[in-house]
C-alpha cells in the first residue's frame, strides 16, 4: 500500500463521517491491513445464543402438531454453532443423547396452576447428557437391588418400578454406577433403614458431588424438561395441546394425549383387580403399564408424560419462591444437598394424573421424610442420566 493511500485510510478511520465507506458509529466492522472492511461482530453468522458477551437472538417456534414439525424449527439453540433446531434422535442400548444448549421452559398459564413453573423463560444447559429411553423397570431394579418394591408386581418386569423413596432411587443410581465401574454421584449420610427393606429408606442428607460426576444420577428439573420438550414450545411436546386460562376438568379425555401417555383417561385399561388404585370417586381403578408402548418424542424417549411421576435431583421450590424470571438461567440446580425433610421436584405426571398434569412444565413436590403413601400408590418412579464428556 502506498504512503498516500495509508494516509487516506488513517484519516478515514479517525474521522468516520468524512468518508462514505467508513464504518458508522456503533458498528462492529473493522479494517484490515489491506484496507478491507472486516466484520468483527461476535454474532456474525449466528442466529441465536450468547457469544462474546452478547446475545445473538433466541429461537422461536409455533406450537403445531408433532407430525407437522419442521425438525429445524424449535425453541432449542445449539449454543456452540449458534443455530436453531436440528434436534435428532440419537439412541443406543436404551439410552438417548440430549445435547447441551438453550431452550424455552415454563408455561403461559402458570398463574392459574400452583404446581407449574413461572411463565416462559430461557434456560441454558452447558453439558450434554444421555438419558434412559424409558423409566427404570421392575426388572432392571430387581437385577441391581435384588428386591421389587412395586405395589404392581402383576404388571410385569417391563413395567416401571415404583414404591421406593427418593433416597432409595439415589441408592440405586450409586449401586448401578459401582456395578459399571464408575464413581458414584451421591454421598448419603446417616440412612436409617436398609436400602429398600420393609421400611423405606430416609437419610439425614444426600449430596450430589457435581454435575460432572462420571456415574449415573437423577436428572435436574431442567435437564428433564429439556429432554421432554425436545425443542417444543408447547405444553405437551408431541402435539399442540395448550390449556385455556381456566384449565380443564380434572380428567378430560383428550385424543391428543392418548397415544402419548398413560394418564387417568386411559390407565384403567388392563388394570388387574387388587393391583389398581381407585381415583377418588370416579369409579376408575388405574394402574401403570409396561414402558415404551406410547409414542416416542423427537429425542426417542418414551413415557415422559404419565405412567409414573419421575424423581429429579432438584430440591423443591414453589413457584412463588421462584418468582418471575427475566434472565437466562444457566445450569439451574438450586442446591447440591437435600436434607431428610426436604422434598424434591417430580416431573412427568403419573397413571393417576389429570389432564393438565401431562405438561412439560408441570412439577410437584415428592420425597422427603413422609413416605406413608409412596409404597401404597406407586405413583413415582425415575429414569437416570449420565453427563457426557465435553467435546
Amino acid at each position: 500500500m502506498s504512503n498516500d493511500r495509508r494516509l487516506v485510510l488513517l484519516l478515514c478511520v479517525g474521522a468516520l463521517a468524512a468518508c462514505g465507506d467508513a464504518k458508522t458509529p456503533g458498528s462492529l466492522a473493522d479494517v484490515n491491513s489491506d484496507g478491507a472492511e472486516v466484520d468483527t461482530d461476535p454474532c456474525a453468522g449466528r442466529e441465536c445464543g450468547t457469544f462474546g458477551g452478547r446475545s445473538c437472538g433466541i429461537c422461536e417456534a409455533s406450537a403445531v402438531p408433532f407430525s407437522e414439525y419442521d425438525p429445524n424449527s424449535s425453541t432449542y439453540c445449539d449454543e456452540q454453532q449458534g443455530v436453531c433446531g436440528g434436534l435428532k434422535k440419537d439412541c443406543l442400548d436404551g439410552w438417548c443423547v440430549v445435547p447441551a444448549g438453550s431452550f424455552q421452559a415454563g408455561w403461559d398459564f402458570a398463574a392459574t396452576e400452583p404446581f407449574v413453573e413461572p411463565p416462559p423463560h430461557r434456560v441454558r444447559l452447558t453439558r450434554a447428557f444421555r438419558i434412559q429411553q424409558t423409566e427404570v423397570t421392575q426388572g432392571q431394579w430387581l437385577e441391581v437391588m435384588a428386591t421389587n418394591p412395586s405395589p404392581f408386581p402383576g404388571c410385569g418386569l417391563d413395567c416401571p418400578v415404583s414404591g421406593m423413596s427418593w433416597f432409595d432411587a439415589i441408592a440405586y443410581a450409586n449401586r448401578l454406577s459401582e456395578r459399571d465401574g464408575l464413581e458414584p454421584c451421591y454421598r448419603l449420610t446417616n440412612c436409617d433403614a436398609p436400602i429398600v427393606g420393609d421400611v423405606l429408606t430416609v437419610c439425614d442428607s444426600v449430596e450430589l458431588i457435581g454435575l460432572d460426576c462420571p456415574g449415573y444420577r437423577l436428572p435436574t428439573e431442567y435437564e428433564w424438561e429439556h429432554a421432554a420438550r425436545a425443542g417444543s414450545p408447547a405444553c405437551f411436546s408431541n402435539q399442540q395441546l395448550e390449556y385455556p386460562p381456566d384449565l380443564e376438568p380434572w380428567c378430560t379425555l383428550r385424543p391428543e394425549i392418548d397415544p402419548n401417555a398413560w394418564y387417568c383417561g386411559n390407565s384403567a385399561i388392563g388394570a388387574i383387580v387388587g393391583e389398581c388404585i381407585e381415583l377418588g370417586h370416579t369409579g376408575i381403578c388405574a394402574t401403570p403399564h409396561p414402558v415404551g408402548l406410547k409414542r416416542e418424542n423427537r429425542f426417542g424417549l418414551h413415557d415422559m408424560y404419565g405412567n409414573v411421576d419421575e424423581y429429579t435431583t432438584s430440591p423443591w421450590r414453589s413457584p412463588s419462591d421462584m418468582g418471575d424470571i427475566d434472565h437466562v438461567l444457566v445450569d439451574p440446580l438450586a442446591g447440591l444437598r437435600v436434607g431428610r425433610k426436604e422434598p424434591v421436584v417430580a416431573k412427568g405426571a403419573s397413571y393417576a394424573s389429570g389432564t393438565t398434569a401431562t405438561c412439560s412444565a408441570y412439577r410437584s413436590p415428592a420425597g422427603g421424610e413422609d413416605t406413608s403413601l409412596i409404597r401404597i400408590t406407586g405413583m413415582t418412579g425415575f429414569r437416570l442420566v449420565q453427563t457426557l464428556p465435553a467435546r
